[in-house]
């Protein structure tokens, strides 16, 4: 039903920029691929559309398809249907699953789906605030107050808060008052340390390519290269010593 109301949305903004019929059919027929460098650019800046097919996971439509169906008069669920569901979408420690963390609003939503609604709002709605408890909005910005503080503060430097940041934020822009102190941040990033010392390492390095696509400051940009380029000398290095024979 959601593919269908998703291509629905597609045809009909297509249509009204009065583009011919065999040409929607001509290129829609075709598999999925950027037709320019350009297109890849945005979709890696800008982060990928709410409504994109790799981050809509069963769970999120889900939740905001029924939140968006269901009137409000109607919710929350029933207390039995409500149970069942927090079963497969709060952990067993009260927390929401990871896909409900994302803060609306970093992604571009260019078809107005209701995918782009508010997570979290729509966990609370459809099971009420009982079974929700203190993990609302509030409980997910203080996650976000902390995790600014681990990747600002000073000492060891870790993984976790930017990986939190990925949960918070998917892979589109941070919100503009912490946009600047994640710039500083990455600013002093050392790859190397936390790679080296961070069991997360694959984890860590998808969560700084998403932060990284949204730098737009030269010295931040040039501070990044440096330490990823010191990074992966180094990994050579390492790589190349393993694979030499060893002195007869």
């Amino acid at each position: 039903m959601f593919s269908w109301v998703h291509a629905n949305h597609l045809f009909a903004m297509y249509h009204r920029a009065h583009a011919p019929l065999d040409w929607i059919a001509e290129v829609f027929h075709k598999p999925r691929g950027y037709q320019a460098i350009t297109d890849l650019e945005e979709e890696f800046v800008h982060g990928r559309d709410a409504a994109a097919a790799e981050s809509a996971t069963a769970e999120r439509i889900a939740v905001s398809g029924m939140a968006y169906a269901l009137s409000l008069g109607n919710l929350p669920l029933p207390s039995e249907i409500a149970s069942e569901a927090k079963r497969q979408w709060i952990t067993d420690s009260g927390e929401p699953l990871a896909w409900f963390l994302e803060m609306p609003g970093n992604r571009p939503n260019a078809l107005g789906s209701f995918l782009a609604c508010d997570q979290m709002e729509n966990l609370l709605s459809l099971l009420g605030e009982d079974l929700v408890g203190d993990y609302g909005t509030t409980w997910r910005s203080r996650m976000q107050e902390q995790a600014m503080i681990e990747i600002t503060r000073e000492g060891p430097q870790r993984s976790t808060g930017w990986i939190f940041l990925t949960a918070l934020y998917g892979d589109g822009a941070a919100p503009d008052e912490v946009a600047s102190q994640i710039e500083g941040a990455l600013r002093v990033l050392d790859f190397s340390e936390v790679v080296e010392t961070d069991p997360n390492q694959e984890l860590f390095l998808a969560a700084i390519a998403s932060r990284i696509a949204h730098v737009t400051g030269e010295e931040t940009r040039a501070a990044i290269t440096h330490s990823l380029s010191t990074w992966l000398s180094g990994t050579a290095l390492t790589v190349a010593t393993k694979l030499m024979p060893p002195v007869s």
